[in-house]
């Protein structure tokens, strides 16, 4: 009887120390468990494209295009898309951005995405290099015979921009007045400048050189003059290169008639053709 008693301790001894083994060996289990959603809830680190336009603009989102020397077409948060033209663009990288694990994954759609950034091409402006004016308009006076007389003409001038200041070119155009039947080509140097420094501004112009007559009203030998053609116009903002302008100036041509008559004299006529002049031009 003492040896079945002595063998029934022994076993509920050996059963003890199994659980209190199992005990054990289960909690570092579970601390590993613990130490693995800590992990988890830590930030996680992702990558996202960056433009960085020259005029200080950051975009950041997921490029959607590249083309070397030409463009790039990104898209960002909210689906909106960009597209940017190589001659605009600082740099492109991909940078870290940090997201922040959220262990409900049912409460991130409910986040409210940031709105996208509108961003503006800037406007063009350049105070060097060499330019083109092209322009057309009217010509607005009164006759000798106190008529009113309207006609055209068109300008061509090629330059060079120093500054904002000052530019200098030569040009060439075309000047009808209708009632007197003249045509008359200046050819003149021109100089111009502008009060402010952006694409859009104010500006002033003269030019001075002579002109030639191409017609004139009767078969009499005429002869050109003096050309001036002093104006103040609007230079209006742009972000092409192109530039539109609207100008009002005056057109003063000197001009002189030889005839000789019937009985052998000369007769002189001299002309002042004095316009104002309104016109409209591109600038590139």
């Amino acid at each position: 009887m003492k040896k079945t008693l002595t063998i029934i301790s022994l076993l509920l001894i050996i059963i003890n120390g199994n659980f209190t083994v199992f005990a054990q060996t289960t909690t570092p289990a579970s601390e590993n468990k613990s130490r693995t959603e800590n992990v988890q809830n830590k930030d996680e680190t992702k990558l996202e494209d960056v433009v960085y336009l020259k005029n200080g603009s950051i975009i950041r989102g997921r490029m959607l295009e590249l083309i070397p020397d030409s463009l790039v077409r990104i898209a960002i948060v909210g689906g909106s898309e960009f597209v940017f033209k190589a001659s605009e663009i600082s740099k492109i990288v991909a940078e870290k951005i940090s997201t922040p694990h959220n262990e409900n994954q049912n409460n991130s759609s409910n986040i409210e995405p940031p709105k996208p950034t509108k961003v503006e091409k800037p406007k063009y402006y350049r105070d060097k290099g060499i330019y083109t004016y092209i322009s057309g308009g009217f010509l607005m006076g009164i006759t000798s015979d106190e008529v009113p007389d309207v006609g055209i003409h068109g300008d061509l001038i090629i330059g060079h921009q120093l500054n904002r200041w000052a530019a200098i070119g030569g040009g060439i155009g075309f000047n009808r007045y209708p009632l007197n039947e003249w045509m008359i080509v200046p050819i003149y140097a021109d100089y111009r400048g502008y009060t402010n420094k952006s694409s859009e501004s104010a500006y002033y112009s003269l030019g001075l050189g002579y002109g030639f007559v191409a017609t004139n009203s009767s078969n009499a030998e005429a002869k050109g003059g003096i050309f001036i053609r002093p104006a103040i116009g609007y230079r209006f903002s742009s972000v092409q290169k192109t530039q539109f302008l609207a100008e009002l100036g005056i057109n003063i041509q000197k001009a002189k008639e030889e005839e000789t008559i019937w009985d052998g004299s000369t007769v002189f006529r001299n002309y002042t053709f004095s316009r104002t002049a309104l016109r409209l031009g591109i600038l590139f």
